[in-house]
């Protein structure tokens, strides 16, 4: 079940949920990958992947946004750069 050896993916929310059963499966069908998430649980994925599968993907890109751009400031009411 190779599929998508040869192709690469952008896995986005990878940690946990939904993102890491897409990793997960992507991984089953041959895919090179980038696990993206902010939370640290990431780097486990990562790495139950690369044990599973016994090959060097994915690659990893932990918490590559300091903080999300779309949540309010609980700070007096202060609205984000985006103004929503």
């Amino acid at each position: 079940m190779k599929k998508l050896e040869g192709k690469v993916a952008l896995i986005t929310g990878a940690a946990v949920g939904l993102g890491k059963g897409i990793a997960t499966v992507y991984a089953k069908y041959g895919s090179k990958m980038c696990l993206v998430d902010l939370l640290p649980e990431v780097e486990e994925t990562a790495k139950e992947l690369r044990e599973t599968l016994r090959r060097r993907s994915p690659h990893l890109c932990r918490r590559c946004l300091q903080q999300r751009p779309y949540e309010r400031s609980s700070q007096e009411g202060k609205k984000t750069p985006l103004g929503k």
